[in-house]
């Protein structure tokens, strides 16, 4: 089972996201943020199925956290309800 979502600007199926990482601020950024006194936005680069990487930035990782503990607590109930199943010989 491996549903398609809609993380912000983004549609993937949710099991070939395999890694995030935070990507530090690059030295035009850095110089930028000097400039204008601001702090740097946080950006993740997901690592896709297939050698792909997207980057994200703080909000549609929080989703993505959220679409992946939801992927997992449905891989769960399944789970249990198939054991469920093979121990009441219903299969």
């Amino acid at each position: 089972m491996n549903p398609t979502v809609r993380v912000g600007r983004y549609e993937f199926p949710i099991e070939n996201a395999l890694s995030v990482a935070s990507v530090a601020p690059g030295r035009f950024a850095r110089l930028w943020a000097w400039i204008t006194g601001r702090i740097p936005a946080p950006r993740y680069d997901v690592a896709l199925v297939g050698g792909f990487t997207i980057r994200m930035n703080e909000e549609e990782k929080a989703a993505l956290d959220t679409e992946r503990e939801h992927h997992a607590a449905t891989l769960q109930v399944l789970g249990m309800v198939a054991t469920l199943q093979r121990n009441s010989g219903l299969r």
